[in-house]
């Protein structure tokens, strides 16, 4: 991911722990991938709040096998933003309408609250739960990746999700 990102011409900078030691002011967006710990109440305090007063934008994605256990950490950092992952892991492709190639899932979370005006996109993926318990591969229709153009959200522009 970095080779990719830095190839399209854009600075990357690769912070450590804890996420409470930047300046928001001199990013763009903050992208964490594949966390290997949750976050500390701290942290989600300093992100919240860089989030919605510098415009710093947040991209969450990985592979997440071996933090799957942290997803409660990261609802606790997106629901105020009416975004919930999900419990279930999935495996699968999937692929964006404005790029040729297919995207791998792997062990990820399904997408399972979303902020009206938001944008999802997923695939019917293996539910590595269901197939392990069942002979039978199970594939459901799931959301993996989505965007929220930043806007505040408020509870009753998403009364209904």
């Amino acid at each position: 991911m970095y080779k990719h990102i830095t190839e399209l011409g854009y600075y990357v900078e690769v912070l450590k722990y804890p996420w409470t030691c930047f300046n928001p002011r001199h990013y763009g967006t903050l992208i964490i991938a594949s966390p290997r710990r949750g976050f500390e109440t701290e942290e989600i305090a300093k992100l919240r709040t860089d989030i919605e007063t510098t415009q710093l934008s947040l991209i969450l994605f990985g592979e997440w096998q071996e933090s799957f256990r942290s997803i409660s950490h990261f609802n606790a950092l997106l629901s105020p933003y009416y975004i919930e992952l999900g419990e279930q892991r999935y495996t699968g492709e999937f692929s964006f309408d404005v790029a040729p190639y297919l995207v791998g899932v792997s062990s990820s979370p399904a997408i399972t609250r979303f902020p009206k005006g938001g944008f999802l996109l997923g695939s019917s993926l293996l539910n590595e739960v269901t197939a392990l318990s069942n002979s039978s591969a199970a594939y459901e229709d799931v959301a993996v990746f989505g965007y929220l153009p930043h806007v505040r959200c408020t509870r009753e522009d998403n009364s209904d999700q």
